[in-house]
């Protein structure tokens, strides 16, 4: 399995927004956030539902840690630096090639406001320029289309539609794929 050559520091700081390695003491906040925020998110991310709870978020919690120290992921959750709530999630996965996939979700009482702009291209800089990748992949159900226009906000250009490539709650979505490189990233997100 590929690995990324270097690990990020744990916090990455945005202008509105900080980047943080989930915690333990993270766990209660993650579930409040994805539980506000099921009913928009679960069509589009497969481990969000309905039942969503706490053993869930503690799950996922001690799984962002072990990926992190396997250098196959990085996950952080979003910070809102005025307020210092967590606002939603955003990590690189799956290195191989010298590429890997970004995903990011926000709250639903935080879409809207460029939050998902800014910690994803910043996340998307910090791994093109910091770690010596060549190219970040994102990919999300052709249905998506808040998804899509974070893509498109921070510089990403589409690909192809990719017939079946998700499987969403059992139900397989095309997918659309888009793609950053160091000549297309915008950084003034």
């Amino acid at each position: 399995m590929n690995r990324f050559k270097w690990a990020p520091g744990s916090v990455i700081e945005a202008p509105r927004l900080r980047l943080k390695r989930f915690s333990p003491s993270d766990a209660p906040l993650l579930h409040d956030a994805v539980r506000f925020s099921s009913e928009a998110l679960s069509p589009f991310l497969p481990w969000c539902h309905a039942n969503y709870n706490q053993l869930d978020a503690e799950h996922w919690v001690q799984f962002t840690d072990e990926t992190w120290q396997e250098r196959t992921q990085f996950a952080f959750f979003i910070e809102e630096k005025s307020s210092g709530r967590l606002i939603g999630g955003c990590g690189l996965d799956s290195p191989a090639n010298n590429a890997a996939n970004l995903g990011y979700w926000v709250r639903s009482d935080c879409t809207c406001q460029g939050y998902a702009s800014e910690a994803a291209g910043t996340l998307a800089t910090l791994a093109l320029e910091q770690l010596a990748l060549s190219q970040i992949k994102i990919t999300m159900s052709v249905q998506n289309l808040a998804s899509q226009q974070v893509a498109i906000k921070i510089g990403a250009r589409f690909e192809h539609v990719a017939k079946g490539a998700l499987e969403l709650h059992g139900i397989s979505h095309d997918a659309l794929v888009y793609s950053l490189n160091t000549k297309h990233i915008d950084t003034a997100v």
